[in-house]
């Protein structure tokens, strides 16, 4: 098949784990491409576009990688074993949402009214150094609830605790 005098010719040309074979049709998504894979997959196809941007750089292989798990764990906490958060980045999320997202229904009582937390904190690793695993049962606490969220001034306290000490909204 010939490429039309103003499309990119990819033959060879590798992209990631793909390597560019041949041109297969031409289409309203532009040109339809026959790669092969490092894996062995012989009969992958992509259009120009996801090749060219980079979306599309595998069969689908790199995904099911260890490689690709390595590149997106960072502290191991976003999701452990069966695809579930730890309760140390739970409380740390939410913590940022009440101080950050004026969307939210309970900002008013804590960005709002200026609440902040620690700069570090903006990392989950630092947060998680200073707070360490939420205890089962336990929430995030402020000591003094007029202060911010920090090291010094934060806790793990039962639900109970918690209520038991708010401050005046």
């Amino acid at each position: 098949m010939k490429l039309y005098p103003t499309a990119y010719d990819l033959s060879n040309l590798v992209i990631g784990r793909l390597t560019v074979k041949e041109l297969v049709a031409r289409g309203r998504r532009g040109n339809l491409w026959r790669c092969e894979c490092t894996c062995g997959n012989t009969e992958y196809r992509a259009f120009v576009g996801d090749l060219r941007s980079g979306r599309i750089s595998s069969c689908g292989c790199y995904r099911d990688s260890q490689e690709f798990a390595d590149t997106k764990v960072i502290h191991g906490q976003r999701r452990q074993n069966k695809g579930e958060t730890s309760g140390a980045y739970k409380s740390w999320a939410e913590m940022k949402r009440r101080c950050d997202d004026p969307e939210r229904q309970n900002f008013p009582y804590y960005g709002g009214k200026g609440i902040t937390y620690d700069f570090s904190w903006k990392d989950f690793s630092n947060f998680y150094a200073d707070m360490g695993d939420r205890p089962e049962g336990l929430e995030l606490d402020r000591k003094d609830n007029f202060k911010g969220y920090s090291k010094e001034n934060c806790r793990w306290v039962t639900h109970k605790e918690n209520c038991n000490n708010r401050g005046m909204k």
